[in-house]
């Protein structure tokens, strides 16, 4: 699989995810949605991730972008900063976005960009069956990391990567670290709220489900690749 990503001439990608949080109370799931893009030309160097989240409680849509023209340098636009555009290297750039994407900005590039994760070459995947992810006949293997069980679904015919789904049982505790960067893009009349409500420990069975539909060595319009990021609103800084 490594090796399709890593000779691709182009790649594009539109994927979702959906976490699904469920209580062990029984009480109502939460559910986040994103959607996220990966555009890719080796030729040039060229590269655009972007996703957007929709949460079901408390937040506003949250939307990031990395991209890159050619060989130099990347910018980056979030959101909660649109004020802001920084740069970064491409590889230190997605890898500061892994936590926000749930991964989504790593596991791809990293295969196409040739810093494809150590941890999951060495995860002890053994076989687990068929299935069919987006209609696609695939072939899963499964392993167990770090106390969640994660199953990866290849394309048999194209060797590509179709779905990733995990499982994972959590105590429900959030550290104050990251409860103040969960709460820094919320608008200060909902804060109190949400910091009550995010406070408290309530185990819970977090459920992923990452679905991908690649497109290998299809030649990509230049144009898909930039992004201007637009302009702020008065409002920006509640986010």
């Amino acid at each position: 699989m490594y090796q399709r990503y890593l000779t691709a001439r182009t790649y594009e990608d539109q994927g979702t995810l959906v976490d699904v949080f469920r209580p062990d109370d029984g009480s109502e799931p939460s559910t986040t949605r994103m959607t996220f893009s990966t555009l890719f030309d080796r030729a040039t160097g060229s590269f655009r991730f972007e996703y957007m989240e929709r949460h079901d409680r408390f937040f506003r849509p949250q939307r990031h972008v990395i991209w890159r023209a050619g060989s130099g340098r990347a910018s980056m636009w979030w959101t909660i900063r649109a004020q802001d555009v920084e740069s970064a290297d491409l590889d230190a750039g997605l890898a500061a976005m892994a936590g926000v994407s749930r991964g989504t900005s790593r596991t791809v590039p990293s295969m196409l960009l040739g810093w494809a994760e150590g941890a999951k070459r060495n995860l002890g995947y053994v076989a687990d069956g068929e299935g069919v992810a987006g209609g696609i006949p695939c072939s899963k293997l499964t392993a167990h990391r770090n106390d969640a069980v994660v199953t990866l679904w290849i394309g048999k015919d194209d060797r590509s990567l179709r779905r990733v789904t995990s499982r994972k049982h959590l105590d429900g505790t959030i550290d104050e670290k990251e409860i103040a960067r969960m709460a820094e893009g919320l608008p200060e009349k909902k804060r109190g709220e949400f910091l009550q409500d995010i406070r408290k420990p309530r185990p819970f069975v977090a459920e992923a489900t990452i679905d991908y539909s690649p497109v290998f060595d299809r030649p990509v319009d230049p144009s898909r690749l930039e992004f201007t990021p637009p302009r702020a609103t008065s409002d920006d800084g509640d986010r």
